[in-house]
């Protein structure tokens, strides 16, 4: 699977090239974030690092639902880890960063495709695909 990544974005060096002498200055980095941001393709931390996704999370949850679809899984429940490390290698967040899979879901939740139901710990947290339109 693809990877995620967390960075500083002033430490950044795809932000500037020792070879050409050149960086991008702080606003253009800022810029470049805020655009990232925009699109669903990272999140900003706390700390001020950045959280890039291997993929956007409503793109993941739009396949993760057909996928569910596919596989005459709407209206069962499944477990997240069964998701991500389960037998079922063909699931889209097999593998997944935990992070994308959680915005996933809550994508999913919010166009009522899915119920996710949170445990005392993220091993215990739950999913119920429904077909469009809810239930």
């Amino acid at each position: 699977r693809e990877a995620t990544y967390t960075f500083a974005p002033a430490a950044c060096g795809a932000f500037r090239s020792a070879s050409a002498g050149r960086a991008l200055d702080a606003a253009g980095v800022d810029a470049v974030v805020a655009a990232l941001v925009a699109d669903g393709r990272a999140e900003r931390l706390e700390a001020g690092d950045v959280f890039l996704y291997a993929a956007r999370p409503a793109d993941v949850a739009a396949a993760l639902h057909a996928w569910a679809a596919a596989t005459q899984k709407l209206g069962g429940v499944f477990t997240v880890l069964e998701l991500r490390e389960g037998d079922d290698a063909t699931s889209p967040v097999h593998g997944a960063d935990p992070r994308l899979v959680a915005r996933a879901l809550a994508v999913l939740e919010d166009e009522d495709k899915a119920e996710v139901f949170h445990g005392a710990t993220s091993a215990d947290a739950g999913v119920k695909f429904f077909r469009d339109g809810g239930s």
